[in-house]
């Protein structure tokens, strides 16, 4: 019961960091679009 638990804490902390992974990609395009976006205008 006890290893379950471990388990489930250490997926939720590899989603947790994969999460934040993806949330900082997607902020790294959103700067680079906004960036073009300034050169061009």
């Amino acid at each position: 019961m006890l290893l379950k638990q471990s388990i489930t804490k250490r997926q939720t902390q590899k989603d947790f960091e994969r999460n934040r992974a993806d949330k900082l990609k997607t902020l790294e395009i959103c700067f680079k679009l906004i960036e073009k976006y300034q050169k061009t205008a």
